[in-house]
C-alpha cells in the first residue's frame, strides 16, 4: 500500500543526493567567473527542482491515499495503521529531511559565493569604465565645493 510513497521517496532521495554532489562544481564555476557554466547549472537545477516538486506531490498523494478514510491524514495515522511498513518509510523520510536541510544550507553558501562573484565583476567593470568625478555626461560640473582648499573670491 505504501509502495508508491516508498518509490517516490527513493527517487527524491536520489535527486537530492545528485543536487548536493553538484554543489562543488557550481561553486567552482562561480569562483572562476564562468557565466555560461553558471547559467547552464542554474537551468539544470531549475529543471531538477521541478522534478523534485513533482516527486513531493507524488509522495504526498501516495501517503494521503494510504490513509484511506481516516479523519486525520497524518504520518501518525499511518504508523498506527501499518507500523511495519511505516518503520522503513520513516527512515527514508528522515534521510530526506536531512538532505533537504543540507541542501538549503549549501544553497545559502552558494548564494553568498554568487554575491561575492557579482561584487568582483562589478568592481572590475567600475575599473574599466569609471564614473567621471568632475563632470556629468552633459559636461556640467558635479562638484558643489571647489576642488582647492583655498577660497577664491571673484
Amino acid at each position: 500500500m505504501l509502495d508508491e510513497a516508498t518509490n517516490a521517496a527513493r527517487e527524491l532521495h536520489a535527486l537530492l543526493r545528485h543536487q548536493l554532489a553538484e554543489v562543488p562544481a557550481a561553486r567552482a564555476r562561480l569562483a572562476g567567473l564562468d557565466p555560461e557554466g553558471v547559467y547552464a547549472w542554474a537551468a539544470a537545477r531549475e529543471a531538477e527542482n521541478g522534478k523534485a516538486l513533482h516527486l513531493e506531490r507524488r509522495l504526498l498523494e501516495a501517503l494521503t491515499a494510504a490513509c484511506g478514510d481516516a479523519p486525520d491524514a497524518t504520518l501518525d495515522t499511518l504508523r498506527a495503521r501499518m507500523p511495519r511498513e511505516m518503520a522503513a518509510l520513516d527512515g527514508t523520510l528522515a534521510e530526506l529531511r536531512a538532505l533537504a536541510t543540507e541542501l538549503r544550507r549549501e544553497d545559502a553558501l552558494t548564494r553568498e559565493a554568487l554575491d561575492r562573484s557579482r561584487a568582483c565583476v562589478r568592481s572590475y567593470l567600475s575599473l574599466l569604465s569609471p564614473k567621471a568625478s568632475a563632470y556629468d555626461r552633459r559636461g556640467q560640473a558635479t562638484a558643489t565645493e571647489p576642488l582647492s582648499s583655498r577660497r577664491v573670491s571673484v
